[in-house]
């Protein structure tokens, strides 16, 4: 079966399910993409790497108008790309893209003989009341109804999905791989020319996505000066080795035990988890998948409640804590987490425990692969219509 991945990067939420396809023999895998990493592959996944659309957004118009722009003309300079693709002989039988995704709002203009799935991505944004981005999610998503012929989501949010959408979107837990993400599978993790081991150094890491929304820099300083053994790392940040703002004095008075990395590989934010005694997540958007990753990995995880709806894993005082928001709670927490081992080390445990039971790449994959081939199957059956 020719199965075609189209996403604005590579290879965003679909990185498990494009290497599980591609892994068995009666499937070729294309991934087309406008971005994407040139040092990070899939192993059987040919990639296509669309152009990204020169023309800029209009100036002074609202954000709904500028989302919608960018999309349009991103799926422009795909449609392109497909149709040469077509022209020399492919046509899919399966074409899977993340609805709102620009580059394919014109896949079914170009393969309408495609078998088409749409993902909603729910991790990216959660709507909210009079939000201009939450409109243009609202839209994107909901025109998953009529780019294809099934709709599902890999994770995320269930508050994404619009109502009258939630009948016909099949929902897959979000999954975790446990065989990578664990402490026994990590390297030597190296930071600022010191390597870090969980067993000999106090490591606070803390996810740097949520420091525009959430500011801990108080919170930082304070720990940093009353223990002098500690170390927190920002991940996450696009400040190319230089503390952002609020951070730039800590770093001067804590020498060397303030570090920063920016967007990481796989296998190094795998490493990372595994040497944190504490991963610390303050931004309430904080992804399901993210979250569960460092339980696997044996950190201690400290996240706000509201990034945790209605999960069986994220259990506070059972499988992780739950970060306050006053300064002074912050730093309480964090002094018991790093002086209290025997519970620190009980809800790592549980975590681990609980994100191979519940979300477990290698059970929930491929009964997600089942339920998309049977749709498949169905649509088939039905004359392809």
């Amino acid at each position: 079966m020719r199965i075609l991945f189209c996403n604005n990067s590579f290879p965003g939420q679909f990185e498990a399910l494009a290497g599980y396809l591609a892994a068995r023999p009666e499937h070729t895998v294309l991934f087309a993409s406008s971005y994407g990493r040139r040092d990070f592959s899939i192993a059987g996944v040919r990639r296509i790497l669309l152009k990204t659309a020169h023309e800029r957004a209009p100036k002074g118009k609202d954000e709904f108008i500028r989302q919608w722009t960018r999309a349009v003309n991103a799926g422009r300079e795909a449609r392109g790309a497909f149709t040469q693709l077509k022209q020399s002989g492919y046509e899919p039988d399966v074409t899977l893209f993340t609805a709102g995704c620009g580059e394919s709002l014109f896949l079914k203009d170009v393969f309408p003989n495609s078998f088409r799935a749409a993902y909603l991505d729910l991790d990216r944004h959660v709507p909210e009341e009079d939000d201009e981005k939450s409109a243009f999610a609202f839209l994107t998503r909901s025109m998953a109804l009529f780019h294809g012929q099934a709709v599902f989501a890999l994770s995320g949010d269930p508050r994404g999905i619009p109502d009258f959408l939630r009948p016909v979107v099949g929902m897959t837990s979000p999954f975790v791989d446990t065989d990578f993400f664990r402490p026994e599978s990590a390297a030597p993790f190296l930071c600022d020319g010191r390597v870090f081991s969980r067993e000999r150094e106090e490591l606070v890491s803390i996810d740097g996505k949520g420091l525009s929304e959430t500011d801990i820099s108080l919170a930082v300083a304070l720990l940093l000066r009353q223990r002098p053994d500690c170390h927190v790392l920002l991940a996450g940040c696009d400040c190319a080795g230089t503390p952002p703002g609020v951070f730039a004095e800590l770093a001067r008075a804590c020498p060397g035990r303030l570090h920063l990395r920016g967007v990481s590989g796989r296998a190094e934010y795998r490493d990372m988890l595994a040497a944190s005694t504490v991963h610390v997540c303050p931004s309430p958007r904080s992804r399901m998948r993210e979250l569960m990753e460092a339980l696997s990995c044996g950190a201690l995880l400290l996240a706000r409640p509201s990034s945790t709806p209605g999960t069986r894993v994220l259990i506070p005082g059972k499988t992780m804590l739950t970060w306050p928001d006053s300064t002074e709670e912050q730093v309480r927490l964090l002094h018991h987490a790093l002086d209290d081992r025997q519970t620190r080390e009980a809800l790592c445990r549980n975590g681990r425990k609980a994100v191979r039971t519940h979300h477990a790449q290698e059970t929930i994959l491929p009964r997600h692969v089942d339920d998309l081939l049977r749709a498949y199957e169905r649509w088939k059956g039905s004359g392809g219509a």
